[in-house]
């Protein structure tokens, strides 16, 4: 049918105005997050040939073809009326991401509303939110703040390398093979607690001191702060894809209006 060969063919264009370099970046983080390219290429389920597009012509597609793996590219050409009998796949590299269809109406939907802008964006606040995360901060809010509720409700309460084992890995710690380097850990987290002034020495334990609640506030505080900010991200990506769509959608109408072929 003309409309799909019309759709592929459109697909195809827009594929190839971003062309692949010679080699694939897959592990140099700088040349991975500037990577906005897609590779286009054909093949049949009893040929071991791969056809790679380069350009798209008016009577059909030029690239090369080449054994997966084995032989040297080959100058090649495909005339319209032959692509509907090869199986397609849109390769997508954008920045971090990869995006594979087999479908050139999804290729176009995707691009024309801009979902490969949204899924980055969506991945580098994921990850950008992960990084922030300083995890031995986190566990040492979590020591405070369970020193805190044992010290409400007792406040003889002390605390030591062998009762934040307990609370941190339950009681089958002690049975456990290897349990030598959790402990020194926590007698090194207690020990920097103390350094920085939220325990102090109490017998053969610790106990809390003002200076805790002061912290465990900035903390939360932080918290807040921090999840603000995240919220606030969340938000300029949804507005943006809103805006996206909506530009999206008339310059479609427009392009359509311009190039709809004739019955």
């Amino acid at each position: 049918m003309k409309w799909r060969l019309w759709i592929t063919r459109w697909a195809m264009k827009m594929a190839a105005k971003r062309p692949p370099p010679d080699r694939i970046s897959l592990s140099d983080r700088p040349t991975v997050r500037a990577r906005d390219f897609t590779v286009v290429y054909l093949s049949q389920e009893t040929d071991r040939w791969q056809f790679f597009l380069d350009q798209v012509r008016e009577k059909g597609l030029e690239g090369v073809w080449f054994e997966t793996n084995t032989s040297k590219p080959q100058p090649c050409s495909i005339p319209n009326s032959q692509i509907k009998y090869y199986r397609l796949s849109f390769q997508q590299y954008f920045g971090e991401m990869e995006i594979v269809t087999d479908s050139p109406g999804r290729y176009l939907t995707n691009n024309l509303l801009g979902f490969p802008y949204l899924v980055l964006a969506r991945e580098r606040i994921a990850q950008w939110l992960y990084e922030r995360r300083d995890f031995a901060r986190a566990r040492r809010l979590k020591v405070l703040r369970m020193a805190l509720e044992r010290t409400m409700a007792d406040t003889e309460y002390r605390l030591s390398a062998y009762n934040l084992m307990t609370e941190l890995y339950g009681p089958r710690w002690k049975r456990a093979r290897s349990i030598t380097a959790p402990y020194e850990y926590c007698e090194f987290l207690l020990a920097s607690l103390q350094e920085s002034g939220e325990l102090e020495k109490a017998g053969q334990g610790y106990r809390l001191t003002p200076k805790a609640l002061v912290t465990l506030e900035n903390y939360e505080e932080e918290d807040r702060r921090h999840e603000d900010n995240a919220r606030i991200q969340r938000r300029i990506v949804w507005l943006t894809a809103a805006i996206m769509i909506i530009a999206a959608a008339q310059a479609g109408v427009s392009y359509w209006s311009e190039i709809k072929p004739g019955p």
